[in-house]
């Protein structure tokens, strides 16, 4: 008698989701601080400091994989898709060691221009490689 209509019931489904989603970046946040700050301490205590263009490859790098992640969600489960990946991020790691490492003064908002270009090129790298493509049949007259 009193059944859950299915406005009731895909409102629930949506707040659960949502429920659920912040969780997951609320955990994602704590974890950026716990990692934060051992680095913050460990460098208070040994003395050594790590350049802030260091830290931009990584907060760039994540941004990146998550972007890739979202767009390929499919693909995640192909050998295929971890294999290309891998080798782009060994170009990507690759590159910007050497970049960081001769220039310096590397500034933080050449990050988010790179971060465009790189990542529209990851995409269409792994797109093409790894996703099904149809077959078109061709029909032959003879």
């Amino acid at each position: 008698m009193n059944s859950p209509t299915p406005s009731q019931s895909t409102f629930s489904t949506r707040l659960l989701k949502f429920a659920l989603e912040a969780m997951k970046l609320i955990g994602i946040a704590i974890g950026c601080l716990v990692i934060f700050s051992i680095v913050f301490f460990v460098s208070i205590k040994t003395g050594i400091t790590i350049a802030g263009r260091w830290f931009g490859l990584a907060v760039w790098t994540g941004a990146l994989l998550w972007v890739i992640f979202r767009q390929c969600k499919k693909e995640v489960r192909k050998g295929r898709f971890w294999i290309i990946l891998t080798g782009l991020l060994a170009i990507h790691f690759a590159a910007f060691i050497l970049v960081l490492r001769r220039y310096p003064e590397w500034r933080m908002a050449w990050f988010p221009i790179a971060y465009v270009i790189e990542g529209t090129f990851m995409i269409t790298v792994l797109n093409t490689f790894v996703r099904k493509r149809r077959r078109i049949k061709s029909f032959h007259s003879e």
